[in-house]
């Protein structure tokens, strides 16, 4: 399963090759401190999701999610192609990066991309598209994101569809990350040798940004979930008043190492 994203070069390979890896490096370190902040809010609204109604229909939802995933796995295994494909397309669009073609088979599947992404948000588009089906969990954002429009009556059935999806996403994905984490070669859909998207990437940066960033798209949906869009500010606000004086202590630190 894979994205193919074209993205206007610029300077020569060996020169964009470390550039990705001193970007690597950066927005690594970054996540690295703020996960105590991703981790404080995603605990904080767990705790209050915990003890509110929300609760059941998420909870029981999640399980009818687990046993829809066992079913499609062994019946309808394409689906887990398209969605896992439909998200690396949905993910290039925010970054000026339009599907083009989108293969769906059995045994795998590819999105191609064409557009012209900034040259300061490449890097940002290529780790979010190649990344996105390990850390966005489709429809449940779509679902999540339009709950407060929502008439009252509609979201105890709403928010057990949004659990449905939530349980199938995280599953799926549990079983889909060991299997791309290999990095050897294999043969696409068109036929061409490729390597995963994970592998791609790169292993030790894939794993930082898979948890780091998982935990901050679900955290930010929980504080949608219970304060609708005002729990984007106040997700905002919990996840800086721990990352900022993190860096900023870090930053002190190495301006006396160095």
């Amino acid at each position: 399963m894979q994205a193919i994203i074209n993205i206007k070069p610029g300077k020569e390979l060996e020169c964009r090759l470390a550039m990705r890896l001193l970007f690597h490096l950066f927005i690594g370190s970054i996540l690295l401190l703020a996960l105590a902040g991703i981790w404080a809010a995603i605990c904080q609204y767990g705790v209050t999701w915990y003890h509110s109604p929300l609760r059941w229909p998420i909870i029981a939802g999640t399980v009818v999610g687990l046993i829809l995933d066992g079913i499609l796995r062994r019946r309808a295994a394409a689906f887990e192609t398209f969605e896992h494909e439909l998200t690396h397309a949905l993910a290039g669009i925010p970054f000026g990066q339009i599907p083009y073609r989108l293969i769906v088979r059995d045994g795998g599947g590819l999105c191609k991309q064409v557009g012209c992404t900034p040259a300061l948000l490449a890097p940002f588009a290529m780790d979010f598209i190649a990344l996105a089906p390990y850390v966005l969990p489709t429809f449940t954002v779509i679902l999540v994101g339009i709950r407060p429009l929502l008439p009252i009556p509609w979201l105890p059935w709403t928010d057990l569809v949004t659990g449905v999806t939530f349980g199938y996403h995280t599953f799926s994905t549990l079983r889909e990350i060991p299997q791309n984490w290999s990095g050897r070669a294999f043969t696409d859909v068109e036929g061409n040798p490729i390597r995963s998207d994970i592998a791609q990437t790169g292993h030790l940066f894939s794993a930082v940004y898979i948890v780091a960033v998982t935990l901050a798209i679900h955290g930010l949906l929980l504080a949608i979930l219970l304060k609708g869009y005002p729990g984007i500010t106040a997700w905002w606000q919990i996840v800086s008043s721990h990352t900022l004086p993190l860096m900023q202590a870090v930053w002190k630190w190495a301006q006396q190492v160095l």
